[in-house]
Parts: C-alpha cells; structure tokens; sequence
C-alpha cells in the first residue's frame, strides 16, 4: 500500500476517534469473539495491532498491555480511556501506546506472548502483517487476528451497482486470497473461521454514518469527483435491498449490512 493511502486512512480514523465507540458496536462484538481464542495468563505480555480505541482491555487481562495503531487520535482515545477508567487499569500492570504501522512493527524479534488484531488488516497487505506479527511474537506464542472479506458490505455494492459502475465500496480478500496469503507468510491457521455477522439500520443514510463515524468510509482508489450527491443518495436508498417483515428484528430498521468476517488463530513453534 502505498504511503498516500495510508495517510489517508490514518486521517479518517484520527477523526473518526471521538465517535468510534458510541458507533463500533459490531467492531466491539468481534473483538469479544476474538478474544476467547486467547491464551491469557497474569504474566502475558501483549501486543494489540491497530488498536484503535483499545477495547480488547475489556477482554483481556495480563502483565502488560502495547497498543500500536497508525492512527494518532485513535491512540490519544485509547490512551485517555484507559487513564481515566479504575477497570481498565486493573486489567494489566502495565500500558504503553506507540503510533506504529503494522508492515513494519518497530519492536524486537521475539517479544510478546499474544500478538492480537481485529478488522485492521484488511486496509493492509496481510501476508506482510502477518510476516511482521508473527517476527515479534515469542517463540511458544500466539497471534490471533480478525479481518473483513470479500462479501462486506455486498448489499451497498449491490445497490452502488445498480446506478453507475464506478467503485463506492472497499474490495477485500476473497476466502482464497485470504487462504493464499496467510500461506506465503509460512504460517498455519489453527483457526480458520469466516463468519457472516450482519446489523440493521433504519436507512442507507444511517450505515454510510456509521461508516463515516468508525472512520471506515475510506475507499482505496476512488474517483474523489464521483461524490455522493443527495440525488444519488435517494436513488441508493430506492436500490438497496429492504428487510421483509419476517426478517426484521424489533426496532432495528429497514435494511441489513453484511460483514464477512474471518477469525484467524497461529501458534508459534517453540525453537
């Protein structure tokens, strides 16, 4: 990824990092899941890739506690909930933060027990990531990861579409290309999970607000003069495929949102 794009995504989450918990409920939801994969004891010492507002400390607890994100409003968010909160302090003895780009982790070989990423990776190259994640944890060690796939987000590419052929939405990993990848990294998956997490909204309006509030409305190689004019706004809301009656839940709205999510757990060997 080149450096422009990452620049760009570290700026959309930087603002995106006072709204991202009070809209991060999915993102929160697959951290939970995450983390009963892992292998926690009082002398782990922990390594959280793209961080973001550190919310595995909910679920996890340990020696010490490293956060890495690329982006520094996401790390100032962390750092100060983590200051200001009793609970979270008790969860680890120690807590560091480091703006740090999950490519080129600027930590030693060998250095954590768990190293641990949730829906980060899929803005990266992650037979790269998984490379570096996998040089910094320990001998005996465990890397567990989340990543979104293909099929994210299928209804708003299908409604995209239907109006114009232009690209509104990220295009992730295939299930293959997933498979393909974590392989040229030269690990093994001892977990090798996808699943199909979905959430309703009350309109098209209310999922491109959420996106926009957890800084994932950054789209890699989009024309910037194909806006999202109100016109077309309505024309998307027309498309995009509505909830029948049965398939509603109570209270949560019109549409679904689609998020292929891959849980993904790697034991280090012991040398």
């Amino acid at each position: 990824m080149s450096l422009s794009k990452k620049q760009l995504i570290s700026e959309h989450f930087s603002k995106a990092a006072a709204s991202y918990d009070g809209a991060a409920q999915l993102q929160i939801a697959v951290i939970e899941q995450a983390s009963k994969y892992l292998m926690l004891s009082t002398e782990t010492n922990l390594l959280d890739v793209g961080c973001g507002t550190a919310n595995l400390i909910r679920f996890a607890r340990g020696n010490t506690y490293l956060g890495c994100d690329i982006s520094t409003g996401m790390l100032k968010t962390a750092q100060h909930k983590v200051e200001s909160s009793v609970e979270y302090q008790k969860r680890f003895s120690q807590f560091d933060f480091s703006q740090a780009d999950a490519h080129q982790l600027p930590f030693d070989d060998n250095s954590f027990d768990i190293v641990f990423s949730s829906l980060a990776w899929q803005w990266c190259d992650l037979t790269q990531v998984l490379q570096q994640a996998y040089r910094v944890c320990k001998p005996g060690g465990q890397i567990v990861f989340t990543t979104l796939l293909a099929d994210t987000l299928s209804e708003l590419k299908q409604a995209f579409a239907a109006l114009d052929s232009n690209n509104h939405v990220n295009n992730f990993l295939t299930i293959e290309q997933a498979q393909q990848q974590i392989e040229q990294a030269n690990v093994r998956c001892s977990v090798f999970e996808v699943v199909n997490h979905q959430t309703q909204y009350s309109s098209v309006r209310a999922l491109l607000k959420e996106l926009k509030a957890i800084g994932a409305n950054t789209v890699v190689n989009r024309d910037k003069s194909n806006a999202l004019t109100r016109a077309k706004l309505q024309q998307l809301e027309n498309v995009y495929p509505k909830l029948t009656t049965v398939d509603k839940n109570k209270d949560s709205g019109n549409i679904t949102a689609s998020w292929q999510t891959l849980y993904c757990c790697i034991y280090k060997a012991n040398q």
